[in-house]
């Protein structure tokens, strides 16, 4: 059961890495898309940075009730944030990126503590370096 948990980690790990590597390289098509000028690319991604101050506040709820909870909770977040930033133009973008931006950071943050608490000390090492290669 353990190797089925890192392995869905793994993917998750992948697709949140995939995910955010992506958005960058498309800032020009996405910002010619909404008619937004060249020097305004990285306001487009504003949202998904300030989403990140949050994630205090979700390692704190990890904490106080359920580390699988915050992760369940995280991907919601990151498959509702995907599907909004599609759905209602710029204003869905801004909105989705935000949403999307706080599954990303609570995920890439709590899947390494979590890890620690199922993996032996001896093997964390191994683990850490497959994370590595999934990202």
């Amino acid at each position: 059961m353990k190797r089925f948990t890192i392995l869905a980690l793994l993917l998750i790990q992948l697709i949140i890495a995939f995910e955010m590597s992506m958005v960058m390289p498309l800032a020009p098509v996405i910002s010619n898309e909404f008619n937004i000028a060249v020097g305004s690319i990285s306001l487009l991604n504003l949202g998904f940075a300030t989403s990140g101050l949050l994630s205090p506040v979700f390692g704190y709820l990890a904490d106080k009730y359920s580390i699988k909870r915050i992760i369940r909770l995280s991907l919601c977040f990151f498959a509702a944030g995907c599907i909004i930033v599609f759905q209602f133009g710029l204003p869905g973008y801004i909105i989705g990126r935000f949403i999307l931006g706080m599954g990303y950071f609570n995920l890439s943050t709590i899947i390494m503590s979590y890890t620690r608490m199922i993996v032996p000390r001896n093997r964390l090492g191994f683990v850490s370096g497959l994370y590595k290669i999934s990202f």
